[in-house]
């Protein structure tokens, strides 16, 4: 059992070290990736620029696994993201402006796993509580 969970781990901490080069130790070349808000990404190189874009508006983001569950090839945990909101950040639907406020997500990732790596990656948290703690939607 778990076996999954050391690549989980793995690819929390290179995105903590601000690794991102590395993530093909973690996501294989075709892995579907995707989040709320956002196209569907396909490989490394492109989720690589997806968490670089988080990376250079929160420089101080940082991923923990708070809860893991594994079946088979699939696996599923909590993860809390932290985060300072010190520059601004690139979105699909245009640029948001720092706000030097501290955002906490609590988010579920489920992921599929063959030979070593993930073939499928899938986020889930919540935009709106994320945009309420920037100051960017009423509480």
């Amino acid at each position: 059992m778990e076996k999954q969970r050391k690549l989980a781990e793995r690819a929390f901490d290179l995105m903590n070290a601000h690794d991102l080069d590395a993530l093909d130790e973690v996501y294989a070349p075709d892995c579907e990736i995707t989040f709320p808000g956002g196209p569907p990404l396909r490989g490394p190189t492109a989720f690589a620029g997806f968490v670089r874009g988080w990376l250079d508006a929160f420089p101080d983001l940082r991923h923990e696994i708070v809860n893991y569950a594994e079946e088979g090839d699939t696996a599923c945990w909590e993860v809390r993201v932290t985060g300072t909101h010190t520059r601004p950040m690139q979105t699909p639907n245009g640029t948001i402006p720092a706000t030097g406020r501290r955002i906490t997500i609590e988010a579920v990732d489920v992921a599929r796993f063959r030979d070593g790596k993930a073939i499928s990656w899938h986020g889930y948290f919540d935009q709106l509580a994320f945009l309420q703690q920037l100051g960017l939607a009423p509480a």
